[in-house]
């Protein structure tokens, strides 16, 4: 394994543990170690690896899977363009830096942010951004509204990385553009809503 070694790893696989012994304490006011500064969906998506006699290893082995589905958006947003060679270079650039980087590939919050970043805007990039080029269906609008507030569930600073998704739409289609800031809006503040009750107010 050939990155430095992050300490971030084994509290991701702790909070993982917290989801099952107890929960209330990944989001508390105070707490030892430090509460989650992230969203739930990692130490969720790591909380049946927590009881393996390797779970380091097979979490590893889960940010190899979202490493893969980053790809998988990747090529699948390319797929749009005339020439596959665009295709094969976006997915290049992509793994590129694993050669010098860890972030993706280690048990962080990073790497599924951007995976489900990437393909939130699948459904929700426009065909161009020129008016009436293209209208929100209401699947993709489903779709794209997920895969953002999952985004947003793993890592908050989604927030910032999905707005171009949200606000290029007003730019071509005002109807669909606040369709998806009521869909997004609603969607959010009800897992807010949900995550402020399961901890007791703590998130």
């Amino acid at each position: 394994y050939p990155w430095d070694w992050s300490p971030d790893e084994g509290l991701y696989l702790d909070y993982g543990r917290r989801v099952l012994e107890a929960p209330g304490s990944l989001y508390p006011r105070r707490a030892v170690p430090f509460p989650s500064a992230y969203g739930p969906l990692v130490p969720v998506l790591l909380a049946p690896l927590v009881r393996l006699s390797h779970p380091l290893e097979a979490a590893r082995v889960l940010a190899l899977a979202w490493t893969a589905a980053g790809v998988a958006a990747i090529a699948a947003l390319l797929r749009r363009s005339p020439s596959p060679a665009w295709a094969a270079t976006g997915v290049a650039l992509y793994l590129a830096p694993f050669d010098l980087s860890f972030w993706h590939v280690l048990v962080r919050v990073d790497g599924p942010m951007i995976a489900l970043w990437l393909w939130a805007a699948v459904p929700l990039l426009p065909r161009a951004l020129e008016r009436g080029k293209d209208a929100l269906s209401a699947g993709r609008l489903a779709a794209g509204t997920l895969l953002l507030l999952a985004a947003v569930l793993v890592k908050p600073t989604a927030v910032l990385h999905g707005a171009p998704l949200v606000l290029g739409w007003f730019l071509v289609d005002r109807r669909s553009a606040w369709r998806l800031v009521g869909a997004m809006t609603a969607a959010g503040l009800a897992a807010l809503g949900a995550l402020q009750l399961a901890p007791g107010g703590g998130f």
